[in-house]
């Protein structure tokens, strides 16, 4: 809230805080606005595939008493089930569902749902779901399959169980075709790719539903991993011009923390599309200024028209004058 520019905290509080349209008909426009934009993409012979990207991210938050707050995997905060839509260098948040605990929608039903909405038909070129190991279980790739999502690439824990009895941790050749225990009509690809971590370097395991050389895989896997530069800048960004910075909100109502999430997928999506028009290379914060620029010229013009017909109707003439 401290960082929001032309307006001051208190103002941003109140607004945020206040009943405002319902808020599936803010997600409704801006859908329709990303698909556009994708359906508008310079073709340079094939299109490229679209990737939809499901994750669960942790707003961490401290303090009681905040709406959608809670413990899971060990962090505190309010947990997002996120659908992210990715054609060649542009790339758009979707959707979220916040998780609400045990007893709740699973994170998969929440993925699901997610998935519901944006259709197989919905989509012109060939559609890549691709999902960490949160999601890696046969309900959800029977749901995805059953939804018409037929090519998926799923990260598997190493323990999970193959038919043979085998477990994944003890595969030797990537791109090896299995049969998990509990998914014995599906036939899975295996592949995994290591990743340096500061405590050393692990081991990720993927399953495609479709055959593919165990490289393509574990190339195409490590792109998943582009969405948490969208979730860092969503959450940790509060220096975008656009007030991207969703851990720096002191909002505790759920109209506002949904506003909130809301406006920073939009300003996300706003920064993402001019980067990506850029005729030179930009970060998201400079992409960013340069919309919030071009936001301020709309905002002037609006005021100097209005100054206008201020002046017609008034004896005495309103001018603009520069401070």
């Amino acid at each position: 809230m401290q960082n929001l520019r032309g307006i001051s905290a208190s103002t941003a509080s109140r607004f945020f805080s206040c009943e405002h349209a319902p808020d599936e008909v803010f997600w409704r426009e801006l859908n329709n606005w990303q698909l556009k934009q994708f359906y508008r993409l310079p073709r340079r012979g094939r299109r490229g595939d679209m990737v939809l990207k499901l994750d669960l991210t942790c707003i961490e938050k401290t303090g009681k008493q905040i709406p959608f707050a809670r413990v899971f995997n060990r962090r505190y905060g309010i947990q997002l089930v996120v659908l992210h839509a990715c054609v060649g260098g542009l790339s758009f948040p979707l959707g979220y569902r916040v998780y609400q605990g045990k007893g709740k929608a699973t994170v998969v039903d929440l993925a699901l749902e997610l998935l519901t909405a944006f259709p197989t038909s919905m989509w012109s070129s060939r559609t890549v779901v691709l999902a960490d190991a949160g999601f890696g279980s046969s309900e959800f790739i029977q749901g995805c399959q059953a939804l018409g999502f037929k090519q998926l690439l799923v990260g598997m824990r190493c323990n999970r169980t193959l038919a043979d009895g085998r477990q994944l941790s003890q595969l030797k050749q990537r791109g090896e075709q299995v049969m998990l225990h509990d998914l014995c009509q599906q036939p899975l690809w295996l592949s995994w790719c290591d990743v340096r971590r500061e405590e050393g370097e692990k081991r990720f395991y993927v399953a495609s539903t479709f055959p593919a050389g165990g490289a393509y895989l574990a190339r195409r896997y490590r792109r998943r991993w582009l969405i948490e530069s969208f979730f860092k800048s969503v959450k940790h960004d509060s220096s975008c011009p656009l007030g991207i910075g969703l851990k720096e909100a002191r909002l505790r109502t759920q109209t506002g923390i949904r506003l909130w999430i809301f406006l920073a997928c939009l300003a996300y999506s706003f920064a993402s599309l001019a980067r990506h028009l850029s005729q030179r290379t930009l970060t998201l914060p400079e992409a960013a200024a340069q919309v919030f620029d071009a936001l301020l010229d709309i905002q002037l013009l609006h005021l100097m028209i209005d100054c206008e017909r201020f002046a017609r109707r008034s004896l005495r003439p309103l001018k603009l004058i520069a401070a």
